[in-house]
């Protein structure tokens, strides 16, 4: 069976949050680096985290993590370039990958479990895609197929893959993820989570 790549973003530069958020301390541990863990923790596949700002910072954080990094030299153009950038490594580097995982790392409740049950999901459904359903909506973690492939390394701007989602909804699969909803993009969120502590939002 093929194996699915995960792709960690992590290239933007935070300018609502005023400092990298990548780096805020969650439970003894940096955004940045929980979510690489978990990533690695999932063991479906290779993990590829794409920089862009603050690249020495982040390369610094998880030095002693097997992960391969891809820097995404259009950073500023949004989410769309970063997930073009770790799309197109994942082909070149790994092209037995028959499907990816695009993760962020702005969000402190991720966990190895919900990317297998991405992994498993996508493999008992046949789903094309598998997103993760919170708050009324959905988002990531999210899985592509590798059929998608070619659409992802075509998006733009800052608007993320979600449009791509939206367009293709009959090959789409859903997991829940209520704590997905909690994101730090912020002071304020980061302030508020903090406040309210990992523990309390269990129950999401």
């Amino acid at each position: 069976m093929n194996s699915t790549g995960i792709i960690v973003l992590a290239a933007g530069a935070s300018v609502r949050m005023g400092s990298p958020k990548q780096l805020l301390q969650v439970n003894g541990s940096t955004l940045l680096r929980h979510t690489v863990q978990e990533a690695l923790r999932a063991a479906c596949g290779p993990v590829l985290l794409v920089l862009g700002a603050n690249e020495n910072e982040m390369r610094s954080e998880v030095a002693h993590l097997d992960t391969e990094t891809v820097v995404n030299e259009e950073w500023r153009e949004g989410m769309g370039a970063s997930i073009r950038a770790g799309i197109a490594a994942l082909q070149s580097m790994h092209p037995e990958c028959g499907a990816a995982v695009i993760m962020v790392s702005d969000q402190p409740l991720v966990h190895s479990g919900l990317v297998k049950e991405l992994v498993s999901t996508h493999q008992t459904t046949a789903k094309s895609i598998v997103a993760c359903r919170y708050a009324d909506s959905f988002g990531p973690p999210v899985l592509f197929q590798s059929g998608f492939f070619p659409q992802l390394l075509s998006l733009h701007g800052d608007t993320g893959a979600k449009a791509l989602v939206k367009q293709h909804m009959n090959e789409v699969a859903f997991i829940n993820f209520e704590a997905g909803m909690v994101d730090l993009d912020t002071k304020k969120d980061y302030e508020q989570f903090i406040k309210r502590r990992t523990h309390d939002y269990r129950q999401l």
